[in-house]
């Protein structure tokens, strides 16, 4: 039975708790997938004037270099990612203290309470910059800290890549192939533009993507028009499948987000960084 976003109540550690029929079924022996919890925002970035006006050494169209390029963000709501199930956690906000300044998730128990921060885990930049260009990444806020200032290997943006295992699983990365491992992946053309796909007929059938969170769940957003981007994760990732339909990029090119996850260990639900890292090496976040 496919997992429901609409939930009935929360269970005494604050998740919300499926009702009667409608109970989340543990993934089969086929789909078995790591059990693993996060929380995770992702913000628009603005630039300034509106666009950027960088270029590579082939004159591609790229991203500012330095933060000060950069105009305030517009904000996203938070997501809760649990085995699989996508839904807002509504308890949970992203802020900023100001511009420039690093952001966290975190909450509030009331308006004047202090702003208690979740663990951070991972932030990652992701830009669509054209057909040329259409993934480049980094593992920092560009907001905060000029590129050339973080440390390696974020001290420049990656072309988006992947690492292909011997049954069909591609997983992102900054250095390997730029094609996907396996055929006729669901997710090609909807998620990755279709220039990523694999052509060769001896390619084993795609069975998923894996990897960076960060670059995953920016390539997600960026699937949906300027500030709708949330709506990738309130109706089109649930039960590790990719449910967008294959379409054009919306809006126009040179556009980027900021993802940020963070860790969330509730009780009777604890997960923590190893957990979220071992989904990532081992884990399957969109299915086909």
């Amino acid at each position: 039975m496919p997992l429901r976003k609409l939930y009935s109540r929360k269970s005494s550690s604050g998740l919300p708790e499926a009702s009667g029929a409608e109970k989340p079924e543990p993934p089969s022996s086929k789909s078995a997938q790591p059990n693993v919890t996060f929380v995770f925002v992702v913000n628009e970035i603005q630039f300034v004037n509106g666009h950027t006006s960088c270029v590579d050494e082939w004159h591609n169209v790229i991203p500012p270099m330095t933060a000060i390029n950069y105009a305030r963000e517009l904000k996203g709501i938070v997501f809760r990612f649990h085995n699989g199930a996508v839904f807002p956690a509504a308890e949970y906000v992203w802020e900023r203290p100001d511009d420039g300044k690093p952001g966290n998730i975190g909450s509030r128990q009331s308006i004047l309470a202090p702003f208690i921060k979740c663990e951070h885990y991972k932030t990652t930049s992701v830009f669509d910059c054209g057909p040329f260009q259409p993934c480049i990444f980094t593992g920092a806020d560009v907001t905060v800290a000029d590129l050339k200032d973080n440390p390696p290997p974020n001290q420049r943006f990656w072309a988006l890549n992947f690492s292909h295992t011997e049954d069909g699983i591609s997983k992102v990365t900054r250095i390997g192939k730029r094609y996907v491992a396996g055929r006729n992946a669901s997710w090609v053309g909807s998620l990755v533009p279709s220039g990523y796909e694999n052509r060769q007929g001896l390619a084993p059938p795609s069975k998923g993507l894996r990897g960076d969170l960060g670059v995953i769940l920016g390539l997600m957003a960026l699937t949906e028009p300027p500030g709708c981007t949330d709506n990738a994760f309130r109706y089109n990732w649930n039960n590790y499948k990719w449910m967008r339909q294959k379409q054009g990029r919306p809006g126009r090119p040179y556009r980027g987000v900021t993802v940020h996850i963070a860790v969330e260990s509730v009780q009777g639900r604890v997960s923590t960084a190893n957990h979220i890292s071992a989904f990532e090496e081992n884990g399957i976040a969109v299915l086909g």
